[in-house]
């Protein structure tokens, strides 16, 4: 809303000055292109979501998890604001930090400056985190090796209890199709009646995780990372349709609540355009 506000002043002044010319179109395009490169890509929207879960144990009501995904740490990015971000995330004293993949762009040299930045982070219940596809790319087993080296818990397929009453289930990237959501969930009985929250880098996973689980936080999509007034997002970066309609925010699918979250970093250009990036911190009630 911001951006547009903004573009829409700028062409409204140019147009003022010129308004038999190209200038209104031509020279607000060039400053929104500025203004996305240079402000909305680093003004982070802190996002605050309150979940209510079926079987979530009264101990765990309140239960406060901080969402990151999608940091694309490349060339572009500032290692001290993400140190300040990160710094900024542990002083929330959340009860859980989890990430679903992206970490970093393309190139090996950026597995160590990213992941000791996340090592920063601090949760009662521990930092986890499952693998992306530019993760992959890079090199998923170097990602996997230096994330658990600083602490975090990367799950591959498969699920943790947290502290005895919220199963915490991971699945690989779905976009590459590594994704096995039965191996994920397999040794959680059917009746076993504690809530499932699932961690995946895509929305794409919605095709198999409707119904399946009770919450799905995932990443992948940035938002659109620009979205233009009446067209919309112009990424989606989906490859099935179920997960299409799962751009960003929170939409529900049956039983099945899903949050993609745009994510801090950016891909192709260094530039987000009415779609600012994203730190979400849930809060868990029990119902």
């Amino acid at each position: 809303m911001a951006a547009t506000l903004f573009l829409s002043l700028v062409s409204f002044v140019l147009w003022l000055v010129d308004p038999r010319g190209p200038s209104a179109v031509f020279g607000g395009a060039a400053l929104a292109l500025v203004y996305g490169i240079t402000m909305e890509r680093r003004w982070i929207a802190w996002t605050r979501r309150i979940i209510t879960l079926p079987g979530l144990p009264r101990q765990l009501d309140g239960l406060r998890l901080v969402h990151i995904t999608d940091l694309h740490w490349d060339v572009y990015t500032n290692a001290a604001r993400m140190h300040a971000v990160f710094d900024e995330i542990t002083a929330l004293k959340p009860d859980l930090v989890v990430l679903t993949g992206d970490l970093i762009t393309h190139y090996r040299r950026h597995i160590d400056p990213c992941t000791d930045a996340l090592a920063r982070l601090r949760a009662r219940l521990g930092v986890f985190a499952v693998l992306g596809n530019h993760d992959h790319w890079a090199s998923g087993r170097l990602v996997t090796d230096a994330l658990r080296k600083r602490g975090v818990h990367v799950l591959v397929n498969e699920h943790v209890l947290v502290d005895g009453g919220l199963w915490l289930v991971g699945v690989d990237d779905p976009h590459l199709q590594f994704s096995d959501l039965d191996k994920a969930l397999d040794g959680i009985a059917d009746d076993d009646g504690r809530p499932r929250l699932l961690l995946a880098h895509s929305p794409d996973i919605m095709a198999e995780a409707e119904g399946r689980v009770d919450v799905v936080l995932t990443g992948h999509t940035h938002g659109g990372q620009v979205s233009f007034p009446v067209v919309g997002p112009l990424l989606r970066a989906t490859r099935r349709e179920a997960g299409r309609s799962f751009v960003q925010g929170m939409k529900r699918a049956g039983s099945t609540l899903c949050f993609t979250n745009r994510g801090l970093g950016t891909v192709l250009i260094p530039i987000r355009f009415n779609c600012r990036p994203e730190v979400a911190v849930i809060t868990l009630r029990s119902s």
